[in-house]
């Protein structure tokens, strides 16, 4: 689900931590990140935590009908910055020193969390790459219509 990336830990040590969601669209993409990248970060003294959550239609499908709100990508994320809070000092992490930080649909991510009242206090900070929760791809006015070609196509007409 997640992965923890750390430098070397003294006792008493504490890093900053980079919390990075990745793009894809919310279809495609997974907590995987460029080991350069990641090795470079932990030799300036921060930890990097990338993480999973459910995309597509197991992530974000809303169908009213059916009462199926979506979102379960978002709550994916919430939860593993819960998770991080709580749990992050054992890795050498400050939980008062997160920045959240997200690429493409992961930066419309981000933004979904900063206006989330559920987040609050779960990040200090926040980096938005190539997108917000503004870019026209962020949301779908058309999600109903597609969960009704996709139930539709599956010969599913009811939840039960």
């Amino acid at each position: 689900f997640l992965n923890v990336y750390t430098p070397k830990v003294q006792n008493g040590q504490s890093f900053p931590v980079l919390v990075f969601i990745h793009g894809g669209s919310f279809t495609i993409g997974s907590a995987t990140f460029d080991v350069g990248g990641v090795d470079l970060l932990m030799e300036n003294e921060i930890i990097v935590v990338t993480l999973n959550y459910r995309l597509d239609v197991l992530g974000f499908l809303r169908y009213p009908k059916f009462n199926i709100s979506g979102n379960y990508g978002l709550k994916d994320q919430h939860a593993a910055l819960k998770w991080i809070n709580r749990y992050i000092a054992y890795f050498g992490g400050d939980s008062n020193r997160v920045t959240l930080m997200g690429q493409s649909a992961g930066a419309s991510s981000v933004g979904y969390h900063l206006f989330s009242d559920r987040s609050t206090g779960l990040f200090q900070q926040a980096a938005l790459l190539s997108g917000s929760l503004l870019s026209s791809w962020a949301y779908s006015y058309r999600a109903e219509f597609f969960a009704d070609v996709y139930f539709n196509h599956l010969g599913i007409t009811s939840r039960e």
